[in-house]
């Protein structure tokens, strides 16, 4: 009985493990957005929203989930026309492509309107823009990405976008 009473279970409430586990969780949510695991970054950057509904970073990761969905169902169409939908979950089946394109704007908007230097959601919005051959729209995100993150990891390949926008735009 004595041994049972020195390792009873400490019981935290849900605020402190919430704060105790919050840098973890914030590291999962970025591995899952690496390894495109869409489904459960929708779900933990909701979780984020809830928890820090003034954090830019939960949003920008909803903006990013549902990014990834589109470029999934984009791909699925490419390779087999037809067998999209039924790949996916049930929840997802709600949802059509234009419904995750404006879910993932919003999310990009309200991270930029949290913090307007928050230079990942003019990255996400200009590839959203790119997708839709919003060309100028495109540009201009593109533009105050690297504007805000002159040293971005991906700048390369966003210069490369910018340089096929004007090479498109030139020859049209």
């Amino acid at each position: 009985q004595d041994l049972i009473q020195k390792f009873k279970p400490v019981r935290l409430d849900a605020e402190k493990y919430l704060k105790r586990t919050q840098s973890i969780r914030r590291e999962n949510i970025k591995l899952d957005t690496d390894y495109q695991r869409y489904p459960q970054v929708k779900d933990q950057a909701l979780r984020l929203i809830a928890e820090s509904p003034q954090d830019p970073l939960a949003y920008y990761y909803l903006g990013e989930a549902m990014r990834g969905h589109l470029e999934a169902i984009n791909d699925l169409l490419i390779q087999k026309p037809g067998e999209t939908w039924r790949k996916m979950t049930p929840e997802e089946n709600k949802f059509s492509a234009q419904e995750f394109r404006r879910i993932g704007e919003e999310a990009y908007h309200k991270a930029i309107e949290l913090d307007a230097q928050f230079s990942l959601a003019y990255r996400g919005l200009g590839l959203y823009a790119k997708q839709q051959g919003e060309v100028e729209t495109a540009r201009r995100h593109f533009q105050k990405y690297l504007e805000i993150n002159p040293k971005a990891k991906d700048r390369r390949g966003i210069r490369y976008y910018l340089s096929e926008i004007t090479t498109d735009a030139a020859q049209s």
